[in-house]
């Protein structure tokens, strides 16, 4: 079953604080819903770490995340629906049109070669 929900996660430096490029946070500002649980994953600049309830936090630095603003509404206590909306937001994330240069600088970035 985990080799099935396996995603890729476009990762960045999407914050207006942070100018410096890199791999460190998400590209865009993500949502995910399980539940009545809502998860909102917001890229943060370099050095923050990650703000957020501990199962959110944990499901971040597994994606490879370090710097994140998070916010959750709803029932948060209920752990198994707050990791899935957590999931479900960096599905969120991944799913997005990226434009072609975008993807070029990503890649480059993780150290693949260019189209």
């Amino acid at each position: 079953m985990a080799k099935l929900t396996i995603i890729r996660v476009d990762r960045g430096s999407g914050s207006w604080e942070d100018r410096a490029g890199g791999t460190h946070s998400l590209v865009r500002k993500a949502t995910g819903k399980a539940g009545s649980v809502t998860v909102e994953v917001i890229p943060a600049p370099r050095g923050l770490g990650l703000a957020g309830a501990p199962t959110v936090r944990h499901i971040l630095e597994l994606a490879g995340i370090e710097d994140a603003w998070t916010q959750s509404t709803g029932n948060t206590r209920t752990t198994v629906n707050l990791a899935k909306a957590t999931f479900n937001a960096l599905t969120n994330a991944s799913q997005s049109r990226t434009p072609r240069r975008a993807r070029r600088v990503q890649r480059e970035a993780e150290g693949e070669e260019a189209d």
